[in-house]
C-alpha cells in the first residue's frame, strides 16, 4: 500500500534477483499514479514467474518516486519463494517389427521431465509374460528440470513364446509424479510337433489277443495346431485296427495320448503298419513310425499221466493222487489245477513255469478212500483265464470202486494163482515133450530117440534101387537080393554090423547131410544085449541067422564082393529121402533080444518070403526114382 504525503505522481519500479520477471500494475499505464493528498492507495503488482525456475526465495525490489521531487524515492524489499512443480512424459521413439520366438526386440524411449526441479525415474514393463525378460537401460533414468533422457528397452522372449499380438505397457515412477506408455508386439508363429511311442514298436501276441500301441503327440510349436493320426499296412486292416482319436486340436505346449488298438489275426504273420502324425497347419510336419506285430504260439495245457496209489485201494486206505500237467506249444507262466473227488474239491494249486513240451510239472493229492464208487476228476484252468489253442482237453476223470473192509479180493487171487501154477506145469510139459532125456554116458543101457520118420525110402548100398522100408530093421534089396539093416536114425549098415545101441563104436555121421526130423515120440530104451562079432569068412552070424528064418529055407545069393573101404565113408554114401506126408504107420514094438539060431530051423510064412523076393532071377529093372510113401511091404 502507497501513500503519499502531498498531492504528486508516483512512479513505479521493480529491481532486485528477481528484476527479469515481469511485474505489471494494472492501474499504471506508464504515465504514473496521481494521488490526492493524504489519500492512501492501494497498489497491485503481478509478478510472473518465468518457467523452469527453481525453487527458492527470489528478493524483489519496488521502487516508488515522486515525480515533482525527483530524490523523492521510497524503496521496498519483497521476498518471492517458488515452490517444486512435478512433471513427467514418456515418448516412444522407436519400435521393432515381428519378432520369432527366443530373439530379442529393442524399443527406443524418451523421458521428459518438466517439472521446476531436477528427477529420478525408475521404469518397468507391465502386462508380459513372467518368462518373458525385459531390461532398461539406464535404469533408474536422471533427468534435470526441463529436460529429457533417452532410454532403451531391450526384450528377450522365449522359445515357447506365443505366437500373436502382445500388448503391454511401460510405466515411469519419480518422487511427484509417474506416467505410462502403451506398447505391443507381434510373435511370429512357429508350428512343429513331437510324436514318441510309449510302447515297443515290435509286439508279439496270440491269435484272438488285443495288442496295444500307444504313443504321445505334444505340440512344442508357439501356436495352436492340430495333429492329424493315420494308420495302414495289413496289420491295420487284417487286425480291426481302431485308434483313440484321429484328429486331434493342441493348444501351444500342450499333448495328448493316442492308443491303436489290434486284435492279432490268425496265421503266423508277421503283420505291419505304417503310423503317421502329421500338423495341420503346417503339413510339411510329419512323424512315422513304423509298426510290427508277430504272432506267438499258443499253449495247449494238458493233463497226463493221472494214477493213484494203491490201484484198487480198500475202504480206510491213504490213497495218493499224482497228475502231470503239460503245455504244449509254447511255455506258460501259471494255470490253476484243482482236483475233486465225487464232485467236492480236493486240492488246487497253481502251477508256475511251464516249459513247452516238458513233462516235468507233477501235481500230488491224497485222500482216504472210501467204500463205494467215486469219480476222480482234474481239471486245468477251471476259469479259462489262458488263452489256448484247444479248450476241450482240460479235464481227465477216473473211475474206481472201492470194497469194503473184508470183502477183498483174495479168493479170486488164489483162484488165478493156482490157475497160474496149473497153466505152467502143462505148459512146461508141453515144451519138454520133445527134448531128450539127459543121462549119464556109461556103459549099459542107453538112451535113444527116434529122430526120422518111417517108413523110409532108400537107395540100396550095393545097385542103387530105391527100397522102401516100412521100420527100422533088416530089409532085402528085390534088385540085387543084398540085405542090410536100418538103423532107427535112419542110418543104413550091414547086417552083421553092432546095433547103434551096443556098446561098439557108433557109426560116424555126415554132418553136412543132416536127417530128417523124426515125430515127437517117447523116448525108446533098448536093453543092451551081448552079440559076438562075427568073422568076416562066417555067414552064420546072429544077423544073418535072423534073416534066414524071415526069409525060409531059400537059398541065399551068392554074396556080392565084399567093399572094403571103411564102413564110415560106406556110410557117408547113403542118402535117406524124406517121405511125403502119410499117416504114420503104428509104432513098431521093440525088438527082442535074438538068439542065435539055425538058419534051416528059421520058418517064416511063405508070403512074408514072397512078398521081397523076386519072382525070378533075372536082373531086375530099376523102379522109378521116385515114389510116395505107403503103409507096410517094400516098394
Amino acid at each position: 500500500m502507497v501513500a503519499l504525503h502531498s498531492d504528486g505522481t508516483l512512479r513505479l519500479e521493480l529491481g532486485g534477483a528477481a528484476a527479469d520477471w515481469a511485474v505489471s500494475d494494472p492501474a499504471d499505464d506508464g504515465s504514473g499514479l496521481a494521488l490526492p493528498l493524504g489519500q492512501l492507495q492501494m497498489l497491485l503488482v503481478h509478478v510472473t514467474i518465468p518457467a523452469g525456475t527453481t525453487t527458492g526465495d527470489y528478493l524483489l525490489q519496488v521502487h516508488v518516486w515522486d515525480q515533482a521531487v525527483p530524490g523523492a524515492i521510497s524503496e521496498v524489499n519483497l521476498t518471492v519463494r517458488v515452490t517444486r512443480s512435478w512433471g513427467l512424459a514418456l515418448l516412444l521413439v522407436s519400435t521393432p517389427g515381428a519378432l520369432e520366438p527366443g530373439t530379442q526386440g529393442v524399443w527406443l524411449l524418451d523421458i521428459g521431465n518438466s517439472g521446476n526441479g531436477a528427477d529420478t525415474v525408475n521404469l518397468a514393463v507391465e502386462g508380459l509374460p513372467a518368462d518373458w525378460t525385459a531390461v532398461f537401460s539406464p535404469q533408474p533414468a536422471s533427468v534435470a528440470a526441463d529436460d529429457s533422457k533417452a532410454v532403451t528397452l531391450r526384450l528377450t522372449l522365449p522359445t515357447g513364446a506365443t505366437a500373436g499380438e502382445h500388448n503391454f505397457s511401460v510405466r515411469a515412477d519419480s518422487a511427484g509424479a509417474n506416467t505410462t506408455l502403451p506398447l505391443n508386439l507381434t510373435v511370429t508363429a512357429q508350428y512343429a510337433l513331437e510324436v514318441n511311442l510309449t510302447r515297443e514298436a515290435e509286439q508279439t501276441g496270440a491269435p484272438g489277443e488285443m495288442i496295444y500301441y500307444s504313443f504321445l503327440v505334444l505340440n512344442s510349436g508357439n501356436s495352436n495346431d492340430t495333429a492329424l493320426a493315420q494308420v495302414s499296412g495289413n496289420m491295420y486292416s487284417q487286425g480291426n485296427g481302431q485308434l483313440d482319436w484321429a484328429v486331434k486340436p493342441l493348444d501351444a505346449s500342450a499333448s495328448a495320448d493316442n492308443v491303436l488298438r489290434v486284435t492279432v489275426p490268425a496265421g503266423s504273420g508277421p503283420w505291419t503298419a505304417t503310423l503317421t502324425v502329421k500338423s495341420q497347419a503346417d503339413p510339411a510336419l510329419v512323424a512315422t513310425f513304423e509298426l510290427t506285430l508277430r504272432s506267438q504260439a499258443v499253449p495247449d495245457v494238458q493233463l497226463a499221466e493221472l494214477e493213484m496209489y494203491p490201484s484198487q485201494p480198500q475202504a480206510g486206505d491213504s490213497v495218493q493222487v499224482s497228475v502231470t500237467v503239460i503245455s504244449i506249444d509254447a511255455d506258460l507262466d501259471s494255470v490253476y489245477v484243482s482236483i475233486w473227488l465225487d464232485g467236492q474239491q480236493i486240492h488246487g494249486e497253481w502251477v508256475n513255469g511251464l516249459t513247452a513240451n516238458y513233462y516235468d510239472k507233477e501235481l500230488t493229492a491224497s485222500f482216504t478212500a472210501k467204500s463205494g464208487s467215486h469219480v476222480l476228476q482234474v481239471v486245468a484252468d477251471p476259469d479259462n483265464a489262458v488263452v489256448e489253442s484247444v479248450e476241450t482237453n482240460n479235464e481227465l476223470e477216473h473211475h474206481f470202486s472201492v470194497e469194503a473192509e473184508g470183502s477183498g479180493l483174495l479168493p479170486l487171487y488164489l483162484v488165478l494163482v493156482a490157475l497160474a501154477v496149473v497153466g505152467g506145469a502143462v505148459y512146461y510139459r508141453y515144451r519138454n515133450r520133445e527134448r531128450k532125456p539127459s543121462l549119464p554116458k556109461q556103459l549099459g543101457p542107453t538112451l535113444t530117440e527116434q529122430t526120422v520118420k518111417f517108413p523110409l525110402v532108400l537107395n540100396c548100398q550095393q545097385c542103387g534101387s530105391r527100397v522102401r522100408v516100412p521100420r527100422p530093421g533088416a530089409f532085402r534089396c528085390p534088385a540085387c537080393k543084398i540085405v542090410a539093416r536100418v538103423e532107427p536114425d535112419g542110418s543104413v549098415v550091414e547086417p552083421d554090423a553092432p546095433r547103434a545101441e551096443a556098446p561098439a563104436e557108433p557109426p560116424v555121421e555126415d554132418p553136412t547131410e543132416p536127417l530128417a526130423e523124426a515125430p515127437a515120440s517117447p523116448p525108446q530104451v533098448d536093453a543092451p544085449v551081448d552079440i559076438p562079432v562075427p568073422e568076416a569068412t562066417t555067414p552064420s552070424s546072429e544077423s544073418s541067422t535072423r534073416m534066414a528064418a524071415f526069409f525060409g529055407d531059400a537059398p541065399l545069393p551068392p554074396q556080392p564082393p565084399r567093399d572094403t573101404r571103411p564102413r564110415g565113408e560106406r556110410l557117408s554114401e547113403l542118402h535117406p529121402v524124406q517121405p511125403m506126408e502119410s499117416p504114420l504107420a503104428p509104432e513098431p514094438e521093440p525088438e527082442p533080444p535074438a538068439v542065435p539060431e539055425p538058419v534051416e530051423a528059421a520058418a517064416e510064412p511063405e508070403s512074408a518070403v514072397a512078398e521081397l523076393e523076386p519072382k525070378d532071377d533075372k536082373p531086375k529093372k530099376k523102379g522109378p526114382r521116385d515114389f510116395g510113401p505107403s503103409i507096410g511091404g517094400l516098394g
